[in-house]
């Protein structure tokens, strides 16, 4: 057994410093040679023994391989800036506002010790609700090298709109009804509106109390026409504008497109919402 174990133990650098393309033969060739009649490839067999010099050969990395330019680990300090990057691209947070406070899924990863580029492919929320998940690329001297996934702890702490009063249900928000804030935000799937001008006008669709972030999902667009109540309808081809008046057949909201009536033929016609008691035919 102890001369098996020398013989596997003079293989390997051989393995570690053969080029990468030769696998197939080193195994092929090597094999007669290493253990030619060891207790241990008598009882493994000719595959298991295959088996295991290929596990060693597949164990070590190709820069290991090639006997230059080692592997070094993927750092987390090199993943967040780039998270960092793309985050502030695809959401409202200024960059005081927001930090990548953890990278996981870097266990195992190595790289060129030279440098290498990153890149981020997709981003997805995480189960948690700061965290995000990441689908990164790493470039090698120039061309793809792998891609691989992380996860990301996220913090932001950032000035929002918020409730300067209790709001109550169905009331349309004036200046007096909002203030700004600064607070952690618990959700980065939600929405939250950052200045006066995003809330003019809109309706609380639920009552809120007093120092309470907006968010999109609380407000609502007005409702302009009232069903069964007369509209103006304006009809508008080739720069000739016509109006008419007609009877709305549901509620509208700014852009929606409802049901109208024609008071004179009775006939039902859609129209878009353009106004309060407007609707137009395009």
């Amino acid at each position: 057994m102890k001369r098996a174990s020398n013989s596997l133990l003079t293989l390997n650098p051989m393995l570690f410093t053969t080029a990468l393309g030769r696998r197939t033969s080193v195994l092929r060739n090597a094999l007669p040679s290493v253990m030619p009649r060891s207790p241990i490839r008598q009882r493994l067999g000719e595959g298991g023994v295959r088996s295991l010099l290929l596990t060693l050969v597949m164990m070590s990395s190709v820069p290991a391989l090639r006997g230059q330019d080692p592997a070094r680990p993927l750092e987390a300090a090199e993943v967040a800036p780039v998270l960092k990057a793309a985050l502030l691209k695809s959401s409202p947070w200024k960059e005081s506002e927001l930090e990548v406070r953890s990278v996981e899924g870097l266990r195992g990863l190595g790289v060129r010790s030279g440098p290498v580029a990153l890149r981020v492919l997709s981003l997805t929320p995480g189960k948690g609700r700061s965290s995000v998940m990441a689908l990164l690329e790493v470039t090698e001297e120039g061309a793809p090298a792998r891609e691989f996934w992380v996860t990301a702890g996220i913090r932001v702490r950032a000035q929002v709109l918020a409730a300067a009063r209790a709001v109550p249900q169905g009331k349309a928000i004036g200046p007096e009804d909002v203030t700004e804030r600064t607070v952690d935000i618990s959700d980065l799937r939600t929405a939250y509106l950052r200045s006066p001008a995003e809330a003019a006008g809109m309706v609380a669709r639920r009552s809120i109390p007093s120092g309470d972030p907006l968010t999109r999902d609380l407000l609502s667009e007005p409702i302009l026409v009232r069903n069964g109540e007369t509209v103006r309808l304006c009809l508008v081809r080739g720069g000739i504008s016509l109006t008419s008046t007609v009877r709305a057949e549901q509620d509208g909201r700014m852009g929606q497109w409802i049901k109208v009536r024609n008071l004179d033929f009775a006939s039902v016609l859609k129209a878009e919402v353009t106004g309060r008691a407007e609707v137009q035919l395009r």
